[in-house]
């Protein structure tokens, strides 16, 4: 299994920060307008921060993940 660099994560967090961005700005710019809109929109952005982070554990574990090396019971196949 290969795990990933402390650059690689860094740059991760980078390219996170810049895709999130903009829904932070606007989410921001939303609540400022009222104390209504600020609490009907707690319920959305929760709902949206649960399915990132889902979404991040699925692509992580489909990228980290080799299910060969998970298996320790399985012999190595044959090389003939």
């Amino acid at each position: 299994m290969n795990y990933a660099t402390f650059w690689q994560r860094f740059n991760a967090l980078w390219i996170d920060f810049f895709v999130l961005l903009p829904v932070i700005v606007i989410r921001l710019w939303l609540e400022s307008l009222s104390r209504t809109t600020a609490i009907l929109l707690v319920l959305p952005m929760a709902a949206l921060n649960v399915g990132y982070t889902i979404y991040c554990f699925i692509a992580g574990t489909v990228v980290i993940t080799d299910s060969r090396h998970l298996d320790t019971k399985s012999t190595p196949p044959d090389t003939a």
